[in-house]
């Protein structure tokens, strides 16, 4: 079986489908890095996962079966990039000159670890200023543009109040890829017009909307895992 690696992960939808397929699987959480919880966590046989500060990930990964893992993918916070962002970008200049430069750094170290071992890799950020101070996405999609590998009669599991069935809803979102990684195949379904409906009611900075919103869809995480599975054969 294949080691993915999957870094910025907080929940494990992007991470089921590759356990289903009997991968092994380390994901790597930024959020809790300081919450006290052990570093390692099995919550299966092949899923772990782990509270690191991404820089010590760099040195640690070469510790582990990891270190040259088969697959990367990421989902790098966007809260510094996203085009929203620059009403606020006055004051965190003014807080760390440098705020740019490591927003940057976070999305594209994956893509530079996974280039020494010409290591396939997906990285996911939804529109932003990453396409001019990066380069731009390979493609651009909404959550909407996967519903169809969900059943007909599908509920989110946990935020049903917040995120509409079949992910039917609007979210620009790019994908950059890399060393034969591809770009997952669309399965639209309708979806509102305009914003995205549950996404008003998810405003604000409170743990639970922030990780409301950063939770990858779990029609293009399939998607992505169907899209690649054969480069892991």
């Amino acid at each position: 079986m294949a080691n993915i690696l999957i870094l910025f992960n907080a929940s494990d939808y992007a991470a089921e489908p590759w356990l289903a397929a009997g991968h092994n699987v380390l994901s790597v959480d930024i959020a809790n890095e300081s919450s006290g919880l052990p570093r390692w966590i099995e919550t299966t046989g092949n899923h772990f996962k782990v509270n690191w500060d991404i820089y010590v990930t760099r040195r640690k990964l070469h510790n582990t079966p990891w270190r040259m893992p088969d697959f990367v993918l990421a989902f790098p916070p966007c809260t510094d990039l996203a085009v929203c962002g620059n009403r606020s970008a006055a004051g965190k200049l003014a807080a760390d000159p440098n705020y740019l430069d490591k927003a940057v750094d976070l999305c594209t170290w994956a893509a530079e670890y996974a280039a020494n071992g010409l290591i396939p890799y997906l990285i996911e950020n939804p529109v932003s200023r990453l396409a001019t101070l990066w380069r731009k996405p390979d493609g651009y999609f909404h959550p909407s543009d996967f519903g169809g590998y969900l059943p007909e009669d599908d509920v989110h599991p946990e935020y049903p109040e917040y995120i509409a069935p079949r992910d039917a809803y609007p979210k620009k979102t790019g994908y950059w890829v890399g060393n034969g990684a591809k770009l997952p195949e669309k399965r639209p379904v309708s979806r509102p017009t305009g914003f995205s409906t549950q996404y008003r009611m998810l405003g604000g900075r409170s743990a639970k909307t922030k990780r409301i919103r950063s939770l990858t869809p779990r029609g293009a995480a399939i998607a992505i895992y169907e899209a690649n599975k054969e480069l892991l054969t």
